[in-house]
């Protein structure tokens, strides 16, 4: 008897182990699925935050070229004259954080703004405002300090 109680009781140790490993599985399967759940909202989230942002630093920067070029189509010299546009120049890069501005009147010759003499043959990359009589932008290029910059 003793023998058939043992093989009853190794039986049910048995169906018992497998219970608790088949819940164990359950258990770790409904773990796995709630984090990949919780990541794809994360993921999720975290992509829509960028977006946000994206878009707010597009509309802050499409206001401020909007305050530059109305600046710029404000700024007015009665003179081609570097003397008295040089200081013009100054005041302009500081309100408005440049690292330089250049006046260049119909012949491509003028000043920047600490009042060095600057031509058409100086520019880093090719004029289109005067060839174009209108108003432009150049590509981007990397200035002597580093800075990516256009000019308008």
């Amino acid at each position: 008897m003793n023998a058939a109680k043992t093989k009853d009781e190794k039986q049910q140790n048995f169906r018992l182990i497998t219970v608790l490993v088949l819940a164990i599985l359950v258990v770790l399967a409904a773990v796995y699925a709630v984090a990949c759940l919780v990541d794809d909202r994360l993921t999720e989230s975290a992509e829509q935050q960028v977006i946000t942002y994206t878009e707010q630093a597009a509309f802050t920067v499409s206001g401020q070229l909007a305050l530059v070029q109305a600046a710029v189509d404000a700024f007015a010299v009665e003179s081609g004259d570097a003397e008295s546009v040089q200081p013009l120049l100054n005041a302009f890069c500081e309100a408005y954080g440049f690292s330089n501005a250049y006046f260049l009147d119909m012949d491509g010759s003028g000043c920047d703004a600490a009042g060095n003499p600057f031509s058409i043959e100086n520019l880093p990359v090719i004029e289109t405002a005067l060839t174009r009589a209108t108003y432009s932008f150049s590509d981007s290029y990397a200035n002597a300090n580093g800075q990516w910059v256009r000019m308008g």
